[in-house]
């Protein structure tokens, strides 16, 4: 993996860790600011929660993704440096077959 997707996933993983940390904050001071408890409010910190989990899965399929991705430019680029050496072989091979001019 590039060390530039490294740091897009690190820094997405930033953000969604931030993003759940304000929400778990917010949720403890709803709670400590209301006396009465709202069912509302917790609702709609479930949703919230809910779509942070969905974006962290996403995250780690993309991460998967990612790295799948990379896999396969490595791949091709051995099998690219390979096929050079074989050409280059068989052009020096063809170069000494043919007669000097």
């Amino acid at each position: 993996m590039s060390s530039q997707q490294e740091e897009e996933i690190q820094l997405l993983r930033k953000f969604v860790c931030g993003l759940y940390a304000e929400l778990k904050q917010s949720e403890q001071i709803i709670k400590t600011l209301s006396n009465d408890y709202n069912p509302t409010v917790q609702e709609e910190l479930d949703k919230k929660d809910a779509e942070i989990n969905d974006l962290i899965e996403k995250l780690k399929k993309t991460e998967e993704t990612l790295q799948q991705a990379d896999n396969l430019i490595t791949k091709w680029h051995e099998e690219r440096i390979e096929y050079k050496a074989r050409y280059d072989s068989m052009n020096e091979s063809l170069r000494q077959l043919m007669p000097n001019e």
